[in-house]
């Protein structure tokens, strides 16, 4: 079994470097296939279990390799001061046959962070045909800190409104069980994914309680009167996350 870091991710297969040599399968066009039966979707682990993984594959002349990708659906943000480390792996098995069997069990590290990843899986025949992409989504909660950070939001009130050209001024009290580290306020029209107002607020361990504010300005050609969403995103030293989501309108 080949392990590869994160820089190689995105490489195709190993074999496809070399896949050449099988000229004589060159007019195979055919891609492989596989049945996938585990995990299965939105399952939930804890770190230090383990992921099991039971799949078969097809091939009408002869599969080479597969590769599992297991990495995360967090919103990019990984800092150092993080307690539990965001996990990422990658996996390629080298196969052959017209079928193939696998049955792994893939570790999960003490130190995975909390929150939704994204397990993948493809497929390779020796004339470098790519199967489709299998999708999972799992979710790995940290052992050592189970509990989402509790946000109760002050400012502005649910179903608000103020007038186009002044500020909106968000607060919330929020705190947690141990640590409190990242607090991100955005502004979006609904069903947007463009944010009219962005920040990320990280704190130093230790807080376990904090009152947010922000001033939010709404001058500017970008803001118009009508509906808007602000969300509030905060996440633990596990990444442990609770969202919060307010609608306000600008008169």
């Amino acid at each position: 079994m080949l392990h590869l870091g994160m820089k190689n991710k995105y490489v195709l297969f190993a074999l496809l470097a070399v896949s050449v040599l099988y000229s004589c399968k060159k007019n195979d066009k055919e891609k492989p296939t596989y049945s996938f039966s585990l995990p299965g979707d939105s399952v939930r682990f804890t770190a230090g279990e383990s992921i099991p993984f039971v799949a078969s594959f097809f091939d009408n002349e002869d599969l080479s390799q597969y590769k599992i990708d297991i990495h995360d659906n967090f919103d990019g943000h990984d800092h150092d001061k993080y307690i539990a480390q965001i996990w990422n792996r990658i996996l390629i098995e080298n196969i052959s046959g017209t079928q193939a069997e696998a049955n792994l069990s893939i570790p999960i590290p003490d130190s995975a962070a909390a929150g939704w990843y994204h397990l993948t899986l493809t497929a390779v025949d020796r004339s470098g045909n790519q199967s489709e992409i299998a999708f999972r989504n799992i979710y790995i909660q940290n052992g050592a800190d189970t509990l989402a950070p509790l946000v109760n939001v002050t400012s502005p009130a649910e179903g608000g409104s103020t007038n186009l050209g002044n500020s909106v001024f968000v607060s919330a009290e929020i705190t947690d069980n141990a640590d409190i580290y990242l607090i991100q306020t955005r502004v979006r029209r609904p069903n947007s994914a463009s944010n009219l107002f962005l920040s990320t607020d990280t704190l130093s361990l230790g807080q376990s309680s904090y009152i947010h504010n922000k001033e939010i300005p709404t001058g500017g050609s970008a803001w118009t009167t009508g509906n808007y969403e602000l969300t509030l995103i905060v996440n633990d030293s596990y990444y442990n996350r609770t969202v919060k989501v307010v609608n306000f309108q600008l008169n």
